[in-house]
């Protein structure tokens, strides 16, 4: 009987594009294998939080060596730090990348005291081998 919300992400990945929906401040970002980053929506209401919300979509080229990161309800900085991660050279596996970013991650927040959950999805499109 109690009202609730739920802030999520949806991501279908199928050969060659990507698509991002989000519900609530779910940020994301694609990190393109050249370096550049672009920042995708979350700028829509939670789930449950209205009634007519609409939950825009972003469709976006993906091509080998392209990443997909989020982190939800972490560090205000999460996503700069795992941007740069992913953009130094020679990290190849995303289990790695996940792992340095969790660990580089704060847990709370000095100020507040508040717990960062730090959740961190990552894909990371990988080239198809022929046979």
């Amino acid at each position: 009987g109690a009202n609730q919300s739920v802030d999520c992400a949806l991501v279908a990945a199928e050969k060659g594009k990507l698509t991002w929906t989000a519900a609530g401040p779910v940020p994301g970002v694609v990190v393109r294998s050249g370096g550049s980053v672009k920042r995708l929506a979350a700028d829509a209401p939670s789930l449950g939080l209205e009634r007519a919300a609409s939950f825009p979509s972003s469709v976006l080229a993906v091509k080998p060596g392209d990443a997909l990161l989020s982190v939800v309800k972490g560090a205000p900085d999460a996503l700069d730090r795992g941007v740069a991660i992913l953009s130094e050279d020679g990290v190849a596996e995303a289990a790695d990348a996940v792992n340095r970013l969790a660990a580089s991650l704060p847990v709370d927040d000095p100020v507040t005291g508040d717990v960062f959950d730090n959740t961190i999805l990552l894909l990371r499109s990988t080239a198809r081998s022929s046979g």
